[in-house]
Formats: C-alpha cells, structure tokens, sequence
C-alpha cells in the first residue's frame, strides 16, 4: 500500500522514500513557502528553485553561472542575446566574403544581399520568404527587447500584456489627464483663467499604421484607445501644458498643399465680386466652375437651377460635398458649365422612358464635384484645402465604363451555359 508524505502531499515515489528530500524549505518567486506538517527540527536554508519543483519533484535547471532556466525561459531579446547574435553574424559575414573570394573589411551589407541571391536563387514571390542574412539589430527592434534582472526576470510591470511600452505609454497619458483635470478644478475655485489655448488646426492623428511603427504588436483597439485617451486630454482647458505629448501622435499636413496654393490665382468680375475658376473632368463629362466669394449659396448648371438641372437628390448631394465637408454651404455661389458625360449618350439612344423618368447624371456631377473642389482652394486656406485632399476631393476618378468583351453579354456577364 502506497504512503502519503507529509510534505510534498503526493504518493511517495524514489525521491520519497526518505524524508532527507525534504530538509530544506522551498523557496519560490521570493516568498519562504512553510511544509504542511513539521516534525522536530527543520534546516531553514532557503533554496532558490522553481514550483515545477513541488509539482513534479524534478531536479533545477541551471546554467553556467547558476541561473534557473526556467526563470529566464520567456526572456528572447535581452542585451546578452543580442550582443550573441551579433558576433555571430559578423562570423557568418566574414565566411561569406571568404566564399566569394572577396576581402571582408570591405564587405558591405549591398555585397551580402547580392552574395546571398547568387548561392541561394529563389523565384518567391513574397520577400520574406526568401533567403536573407539580416544584421540582429533590425531583425530584433530595440523595443521588443526585455530587460531581465540576474534571474531572468522581466523588470517591466506589464511585460506579460505582450506590449508593455504600449500600455506604460497609455498610463502616462491618462496620469497626465488626471493631473490637467486637478489643475483645472483648483483654477476654478480660485477663478483663474488659462492662459492660452491649444490650437491643433492644421494636424491630424496619426493612423494605425503610422502608430504600429511606434510601438510593437498593436492591435486597431488598442489604437482606438490611445486616439480616445489623446483626445480627452486634447479637449482639457489646459491641454497646451502638454503640449509636445500630444503633438507626439499628430501629423501637420499644412506645407503639403501650400506649394500648390500659390499657382491658383483669384480674379475679380465687372460687379466687383471676386471668384475663381476650375475644370473637374469625370468619364467623359467636363465642366467648367467658377466660385464666388461673399455669396448666398446659390447654384446654377448650363443656366439652370440646381434642382432642376439634377432631378435625383443623390446627384445633389454629390455636387454640393465639398461645402457639407468645410460647413461653408452658405458662404459661396457657384456657375458651372458642364458638357458630355453619359446622359447626353443615353438621351440619344434610348431615349427617356416610363422606366427611366429621369436620365443618370452620375458623371456630371461628379466632375462638378472636382471642379467645385479646386476652385474653393484660394478662398479656404491650406487647413481646410488637406481637408479637401484627404477627403478625395482634389483627385480626378479615374473609373470608366469597362469594354464588352467577345463571347459575353457584357463586360463580366457571361451568357448562360446549358449543358444540352
């Protein structure tokens, strides 16, 4: 019949058959863990081991210097690891350069890709499957590396929420929110002002990917989280004190568009009025736009009025995009000129019908979009012309009709197929 011992709770087994096992106290992760029952005098030497050493009663692991591998087993890219890979890739140089009957002082990193597509050939399509010999340092970015203690430990608190620089990062921001809310409710029972304000007019936050390449392995909630915590902080009244924090994840998009402000030129009319003109194209349809400043936000097209010329109020709400996106439908009137497009074609050949009460404009309003758009530019400044950009609204859509194609009903309809 099988014994119990007292100590480990478990079966007795080879290492049980003597109590000598037992005559030190475990010691685990810094805390001296007691025996369950103790009998007589116990040796209190604490005995730096793993709890893998009171589940299954097998010997530590160590290295050289006596560290517990089990300790350091997470531990990829410290500084010791690193350094490692570095000499080693230096030695792997050296032996390449010696192969290709080169020197290896004046080997260089171009010399080492060129070597590495002449012995190993690969028709992969994909560059990261193909054989490479990278330098350590950009294999393994400085921060994913782990800076341990003599046991392997990570020093970092949030090491284990796999993005520890991440999260210290969003504990930063959110002290800081705390410390402009304090300062506020101070300032207001004192009934003292800020002074200034942040203006953060001509800058936007950055993207997702423009965050991943600061910090490692985020996800878009993650990223979504640290945009809504910038954004609390950014709408506190003293928000300009932490400043360079925020600036931090914006991006200033004002020099991108001045350069092309200065070649649009204004003109002013007979009536004194000053206006602007501009061509947008889309498909086959062109139109010329002119935009005046100080109007009432009156549209006319070939003489006229907006709502009778574009019958279907989705061709309306393209045209007049760019005032709904500045907030500046009231601000401007405009003159448009538009010929071509598809309804010209399709009034042509078929006509208007009791199926199409009313002939698609789709391309005319679009290039009214384009041109409307280009020509708002003197009048709104560089802010609200990246607005412009980003949204879309500067570029020409370069879609078009695709061909029909022999064999095919139509561009991708395919006739029936029967088998008989």
């Amino acid at each position: 019949m099988s014994r119990t011992c007292f100590w480990c709770l478990r079966s007795r087994g080879p290492a049980c058959y003597s109590l000598a096992f037992h005559k030190t106290t475990p010691y685990i992760a810094g805390m001296v863990v007691q025996p369950r029952f103790q009998t007589g005098e116990q040796q209190t030497t604490n005995l730096h081991t793993s709890s893998i050493l009171l589940r299954g009663l097998m010997p530590i692991r160590t290295d050289n210097d006596g560290t517990n591998l089990m300790k350091k087993k997470h531990v990829r890219y410290s500084e010791d690891y690193i350094q490692e890979k570095i000499e080693e890739y230096k030695l792997g140089v050296r032996r390449l350069a010696v192969m290709m009957g080169r020197d290896p002082k004046t080997f260089t990193e171009d010399d080492v890709k060129s070597s590495i597509r002449y012995l190993f050939p690969s028709s992969l399509t994909s560059v990261s499957a193909r054989p490479s010999l990278d330098h350590p340092a950009d294999l393994f970015p400085r921060e994913i590396r782990v800076e341990a203690d003599s046991h392997g430990r990570p020093k970092n608190y949030l090491f284990y929420t796999m993005s520890d620089l991440f999260y210290e990062e969003l504990h930063f921001i959110y002290s800081c929110l705390l410390e402009a809310q304090q300062l506020d409710d101070r300032n207001y029972e004192k009934k003292i002002a800020p002074e200034t304000t942040l203006d953060l007019k001509g800058s936007s936050w950055m993207s997702h990917d423009e965050v991943k390449k600061m910090f490692h392995n985020i996800k878009l909630p993650m990223y979504n989280l640290l945009i809504s915590q910038l954004s609390r902080l950014a709408e506190e009244p003293y928000a300009y004190k932490y400043k360079n924090l925020i600036m931090k994840y914006r991006v200033v998009f004002q020099v991108q568009i001045a350069a092309k402000l200065d070649q649009l030129e204004t003109k002013v009319d007979e009536n004194g009025r000053e206006y602007s003109e501009a061509q947008g194209k889309r498909k086959t349809a062109v139109a010329d736009v002119r935009v005046y400043s100080k109007g009432k936000g009156r549209i006319t097209i070939n003489g006229e009025e907006f709502d009778e010329f574009f019958p279907l109020i989705t061709d309306r709400q393209v045209v007049i995009t760019p005032f709904n996106l500045l907030r500046m439908n009231l601000f401007f009137d405009v003159e448009a000129n538009v010929r071509g497009g598809l309804s010209g074609i399709w009034m042509s050949e078929k006509g208007s019908s009791p199926q199409f009460p009313t002939n698609p404009k789709t391309s005319q309003a679009g290039a009214i979009r384009l041109g409307i758009a280009r020509a708002l530019q003197p009048f709104v400044g560089a802010t609200n012309a990246e607005i412009l950009r980003r949204a879309g609204l500067l570029t020409q859509d370069p879609r078009k009709k695709e061909r029909k194609k022999p064999g095919q009903w139509k561009a991708r309809k395919k006739f029936t197929w029967k088998k008989r």
